[in-house]
């Protein structure tokens, strides 16, 4: 694998060689239509349900540091596929908004307003979140910045300081390259955006979401591309769907029967 540095901040590099098999497959947060996912305006995990503890060991949340004020926040995620790399939309680490600069990336979490997580009765908690900084940024070589194709190939992998260790609650993604998703698949999606209240969940949500036909985010989003090929439009059905603070979260979905099911990484999603 080869990278060259890209003009600008000198952590964030080109992917030259590397097969990219989850093309940019992200959610816009369309509440009637479909979700083309691809996106960086608004997306929340609406009509869900809260997550299991470490239900989903892969999540990653990604911090930014305000170079001005020196604060610290989240509104992106991603999902953790080695010991070393974090894969998540492109457009949550480049072109980055204000004095934003992604500094580190946090696992195991559950209640981001706890540390560590606990039952009611606290007669359970469950180890510490992990923060790991930044070692540099990768992204897609043919990523497009057009305004009608900024969508396509958005993607990048965040390479992690040092390598985080696997344990029962931070796990990696199963990545799936080669699979045909059926035209009625039910994906998984979780994050910590929004809620029908609009205000920031403070615990990990869940919920389904539905495939649907390109053709219904062709016709809601008119003004960018849709690439059957390379996107997946799902949601906008019974109420479930994201928005903000759910970006470059996985769009994920089980595969195979029995004690042989796993739930693999088939997208993520962009808002």
């Amino acid at each position: 694998m080869r990278l060259t540095k890209q003009e600008g901040p000198k952590n964030i590099q080109h992917h030259q060689r590397a097969k990219f098999y989850l093309l940019p497959q992200a959610e816009f947060s369309a509440s009637k239509s479909g979700d083309l996912w691809t996106n960086w305006t608004q997306a929340r995990i609406v009509g869900g349900s809260m997550a299991a503890p470490n239900e989903f060991p892969w999540m990653a949340m990604l911090f930014y540091q305000n170079l001005t004020t020196f604060t610290s926040i989240s509104y992106c995620a991603g999902s953790l596929i080695n010991n070393r790399y974090v894969l998540t939309a492109a457009h949550c680490v480049h072109d980055l908004p204000g004095d934003l600069i992604l500094k580190k990336v946090r696992f195991g979490e559950h209640n981001i307003s706890t540390n560590p997580d606990c039952n009611i009765r606290r007669t359970y908690c469950a180890p510490r979140h992990v923060e790991i900084n930044v070692e540099s940024i990768i992204l897609h070589s043919q990523l497009n910045k057009s305004p009608r194709k900024r969508f396509e190939n958005d993607i990048a992998l965040v390479r992690l300081k040092i390598p985080i260790r696997y344990t029962k609650e931070i796990r990696p993604i199963c990545i799936e390259g080669h699979y045909n998703i059926p035209a009625n698949a039910t994906f998984l999606i979780a994050g910590w955006g929004k809620t029908e209240d609009r205000s920031r969940s403070e615990v990990l949500m869940r919920t389904t979401i539905q495939n649907r036909r390109p053709q219904v985010c062709m016709g809601e989003f008119t003004n960018v591309d849709f690439d059957p090929r390379s996107q997946i439009c799902a949601g906008g059905l019974d109420g479930n769907d994201t928005c903000s603070g759910d970006s470059g979260a996985p769009l994920m979905m089980f595969i195979g029967h029995g004690f042989d099911q796993v739930v693999y990484q088939v997208a993520f999603r962009h808002e």
